[in-house]
């Protein structure tokens, strides 16, 4: 499928095992963010190599580089040709491959000799005659051991689903010399270098996920902190409410079964609101309670500030006193 305009698209050469798969495998890479990981890019040659039936046996049989006898006229690094240009893709986007070179030199060395049966025979015929699949053990089985994995892993990688576009200029496209001057460098420094930057790579990844851990680990407290205060609040609020609504009931409501008749028939209880001249804002309860005698057992004045809840409360004790005295009877005065 073409990216931009979305239409299919065939691509066709001569034998349709050389060429024709190199552009198409080309193609995934830069288009498939999935292609671009290690397991992904097992999948393409799988997919697009050996599952399309590259010759690797006639084209990798002996090194391309060989005189005399030992060349045929089959012999080309048609796959080697393709690991180049995807090493020059990695070089450009040096963050957006889940592998490294080491893995791309690996599969060089053993698409050309191996004991594993990942790149034996020519098609899958060949490999069915031979019982490959039954007799030999997958290239695959040996990369993604955890062992082994690690080497191959490119610890600057992040995920990125955009196309790779590659640049294509001529200053763009530089010798592989880790592949074609192997031989000719000293490439310890190099290695040191670079092992000690996927150190330092590790060691940021765990420190990121153990600040990651604590941030949710103090998200979580605050969050109960919160939640403690809240109910505390409401706890400690209810409670000043209970003593609130107790002080003034000691104000308003007697103590003694006369007075509380008294206040049921509002006899010996005015409540006046203060006026204008006053704050506005409160009552002046007045209490007389007298015995059977007649006589006056005792007065008290007290002026408190109430709003609208504390005159409910008077009504709701009122309502109270009147179902209380009830149940008393008319005989107990």
């Amino acid at each position: 499928m073409d990216e931009v305009s979305e239409v299919p698209v065939l691509v066709h050469g001569g034998d349709g095992t050389d060429s024709t798969l190199l552009v198409t495998s080309l193609a995934r890479l830069i288009l498939d963010p999935d292609a671009r990981t290690i397991r992904g890019f097992q999948s393409l040659i799988e997919d697009e190599w050996t599952g399309a039936g590259h010759p690797f046996s006639i084209r990798c049989a002996h090194s391309s580089f060989a005189t005399g006898t030992l060349t045929g006229p089959h012999e080309s690094p048609v796959f080697l040709s393709f690991l180049d240009c995807v090493w020059q893709l990695m070089r450009q986007y040096p963050s957006c491959f889940e592998f490294n070179e080491q893995f791309l030199i690996f599969l060089f060395e053993h698409a050309y000799a191996s004991e594993f049966g990942t790149f034996l025979g020519n098609n899958e015929q060949e490999k069915k005659n031979f019982n490959v699949k039954t007799h030999t053990v997958s290239l695959w089985s040996y990369v993604n051991h955890p062992a082994v994995l690690p080497a191959f892993l490119n610890y600057l990688y992040r995920p990125y689903d955009q196309p790779t576009w590659p640049s294509v200029a001529p200053q763009s496209i530089i010798l592989w010399e880790r592949i074609y001057l192997r031989w000719q460098r000293n490439w310890s420094q190099f290695d040191r270098t670079l092992q000690t930057l996927n150190s330092w790579k590790q060691d940021e990844k765990r420190l990121v996920a153990r600040l990651q851990a604590l941030q949710q680990q103090q998200s979580e407290q605050s969050r109960s902190i919160s939640a403690c205060s809240t109910i505390t609040s409401t706890e400690a609020q209810q409670h000043s409410n209970s003593h609130l609504l107790q002080n003034e009931a000691r104000i308003i409501l007697p103590h003694n079964p006369f007075a509380l008749e008294n206040l049921v028939k509002m006899d010996h209880l005015n409540i006046t609101s203060f006026d204008n001249e006053t704050d506005g804002e409160g009552f002046e309860v007045v209490e007389d309670a007298a015995n059977n005698d007649g006589h006056t057992l005792g007065k008290r004045t007290a002026k408190a500030t109430v709003n609208s809840s504390t005159a409910s409360m008077l009504n709701g004790a009122k309502q109270t006193a009147r179902q209380f005295l009830q149940k008393l009877g008319p005989s107990f005065i």
